[in-house]
């Protein structure tokens, strides 16, 4: 069984408990994803090289990729199915293009490869909540980013009412909202760098919605509680890593900030970050 040698993971917050803030990070680090130029759909999982049977492989969509001028999107057509293993011939060309080459297998969950996916002077980025299995090389001063999508802000609650006749009490002030979890990135393989530069970046936290504001005076005069922080999604490689002549930049990410207790009178604390 492969061991987990690379994460970022933060364990995910406990939405009925509330808890003690995370630990320190790793690190630092955020990538901004690159503005995209070609879009290739891998829409087969079939080895085929043909331009006029309405079908895009893999093989396909990195030759397109190389080819392309700027930066490119690989993307698999949710046609191929839940976690797909592709059949190859041969090796799969190296990704060469030194234009940034994101690959996305979010619409089909997971990839299987039974070839090495290979770069040698290129820009690779595995975002999106991807998830690869393969092993990867990357050589000739490539850059292999594993990006984990940031966690989302909750939403404010609402605040309570005061009704002033008829015998009502009006509406207690709302809990803020938490916010949502960044997707996750995973590369289940070896990874294998030479003379080149390997990024795990987790996403940033969001930070939790503030409590609706209790009205003074009211029945109902405390504010709500603060939401959770949605947790930045985390990057891991599940295999071995081996490292020659290279650099390796891992990042974390603490916990977003709770949100802030509603105001009024007793108004209570607000919720710890995810």
């Amino acid at each position: 069984m492969k061991e987990t040698l690379i994460s970022t993971n933060r364990r995910k917050a406990r939405r009925l408990v509330r808890r003690a803030m995370a630990g320190a990070a790793l690190g630092v680090g955020l990538m901004v994803l690159p503005a995209l130029a070609a879009n290739p759909v891998v829409n087969t999982t079939s080895d085929v090289v043909d331009p006029n049977d309405g079908l895009t492989s893999l093989r396909e969509a990195i030759n397109a990729a190389n080819a392309d001028s700027g930066s490119s999107l690989i993307e698999f057509s949710g046609s191929l199915g839940a976690d797909p293993t592709f059949t190859l011939n041969s090796a799969l060309p190296s990704i060469t293009t030194p234009n940034s080459v994101v690959i996305d297998t979010s619409a089909v969950g997971s990839i299987t490869l039974p070839q090495v996916l290979t770069t040698e002077g290129g820009n690779v980025v595995l975002a999106n909540g991807s998830t690869l299995y393969a092993n990867v090389t990357a050589g000739q001063q490539s850059t292999f980013a594993l990006i984990a999508g940031n966690g989302t802000d909750g939403g404010a609650g609402t605040n309570s009412d005061l009704i002033t006749g008829g015998g009502g009490f009006g509406s207690s002030a709302g809990e803020g909202y938490d916010g949502f979890a960044g997707d996750d990135v995973n590369v289940t393989g070896d990874v294998n760098v030479t003379k080149s530069t390997l990024n795990v970046f987790s996403g940033v936290a969001g930070d939790g919605g503030n409590g609706g504001l209790g009205v003074p005076g009211g029945f109902y005069d405390v504010g709500g509680n603060g939401g959770f922080g949605g947790d930045g999604g985390s990057a891991s490689i599940t295999g071995d890593v081996t490292a020659n002549d290279s650099t390796i930049n891992i990042s974390g990410s603490d916990g977003g900030a709770g949100g802030n207790g509603g105001a009024g009178q007793n108004a209570t604390p607000g919720g710890f970050g995810g």
